[in-house]
């Protein structure tokens, strides 16, 4: 499990790297969460002022359409269990990297007007 978490990690942050995304994944074990911050939030009050929660429910409702379940509320952690594979983590990341893809440059350009 702690393979599966770290594939998960390093994925999902080259991802946002790669795609410009401003995003923090945040794990412990085989919890899990992404924030759309720049760093990891250290009390509620950093959470709201920081994250962008619309994009968090938009990338969350593009995952569930997708088959893959995250609680579909913001800033919920998901988690890793003995049932997931390799090719589920790999899964997750590829339909992040599409989801990111197509849902936030658009929304990056516009917050830059």
């Amino acid at each position: 499990l702690e393979r599966l978490g770290n594939r998960l990690q390093t994925g999902l942050t080259m991802v946002f790297a790669e795609l410009g995304i401003t995003a923090t994944l945040s794990r412990v074990g085989t919890a899990f969460c992404v924030y759309f911050m720049d760093h990891a939030p250290v009390d509620w009050h950093d959470l709201m002022t920081h994250h962008n929660f619309d994009l968090d429910r938009v990338y969350r409702r593009a995952l569930i359409e997708r088959g893959l379940y995250l609680f579909p509320q913001p800033c919920r952690q998901g988690a890793l269990s003995a049932a997931h594979t390799r090719t589920d983590i790999t899964q997750l990341i590829e339909a992040s990297r599409a989801i990111l893809k197509g849902f936030c440059q658009p929304l990056r350009a516009s917050s830059t007007k």
